[in-house]
Formats: structure tokens, C-alpha cells, sequence
């Protein structure tokens, strides 16, 4: 059995299976205990795109911090 909400009315709709696909941060798995993020590694990504830099070449750099 599946309960959603629809213009502020509850709606039950028999299911022999229910599949939750919405996500690392699910609003349903998390709350019921079937996902957790982990406390470690945190991980963290940053992008840009920049134009006429000079001296650069087609390799990317990584630095990571002693420790890390």
C-alpha cells in the first residue's frame, strides 16, 4: 500500500512493490533507516571554466593536504 498526498487529500493506492528512486538524499529511505551518508570521507566538488589562461596544459591538477 502506497500513501501520497494529492491537493491535501491522502491517497491510497494498493502496490505489490514499491520502488523509491529519488535519490541519494531519499525523503523516504533516509527516515525509515534504509540509507545513511556517511560521516567519512566528506567529500566536496568545485568547478569552473576559464578561458585564456596561460601556461596551462590538457592535464588536470589535483592537491590534496597532508593527512587527507
Amino acid at each position: 500500500m502506497v500513501l501520497a498526498g494529492r491537493d491535501g487529500q491522502d491517497l491510497r493506492v494498493p502496490a505489490a512493490l514499491v520502488i523509491g528512486a529519488d535519490g541519494r538524499r531519499s525523503r523516504l529511505a533516509l527516515p525509515l533507516g534504509l540509507a545513511r551518508q556517511p560521516r567519512r570521507p566528506r567529500r566536496w566538488a568545485i568547478g569552473a571554466y576559464f578561458n585564456g589562461v596561460a601556461g596551462m596544459s590538457s592535464f588536470g591538477e589535483m592537491h590534496v593536504r597532508r593527512g587527507r
